[in-house]
């Protein structure tokens, strides 16, 4: 939450809270975030009750910075592969939705 909005960050996937691997990114985004100055950029699109976003803190993207850490996952439909190359092997054992699956090209 940013400015008492709900924000999911654009392009990565990390487990839910009751999902093994949920608490640590909760507890890496909560003291990477908390406190500090955020900016987010509003990609136009929502997620449930969330605005979706691109966000930043004075190290840079927070996406990138969670999927470096390895508590993410690239979602190459909405990322482009942008985070791709920060995964890492704790990173690929982490489950990837069904929803971060690329769209077949059509024909």
């Amino acid at each position: 939450v940013i400015g008492g909005q709900a924000v999911r960050l654009m392009g990565v996937h990390a487990p839910e809270r009751h999902e093994d691997g949920g608490a640590a990114a909760r507890s890496w985004m909560t003291a990477t975030a908390l406190g500090q100055a955020v900016v987010c950029r509003r990609e136009g699109r929502r997620s449930f009750d969330r605005v979706v976003a691109v966000c930043f803190n004075d190290a840079g993207d927070l996406a990138a910075q969670l999927v470096a850490a390895g508590l993410g996952r690239d979602c190459p439909r909405f990322s482009r592969l942008r985070y791709a190359s920060l995964e890492t092997e704790a990173n690929r054992r982490l489950a990837l939705p069904a929803y971060c699956q690329p769209r077949p090209s059509a024909r």
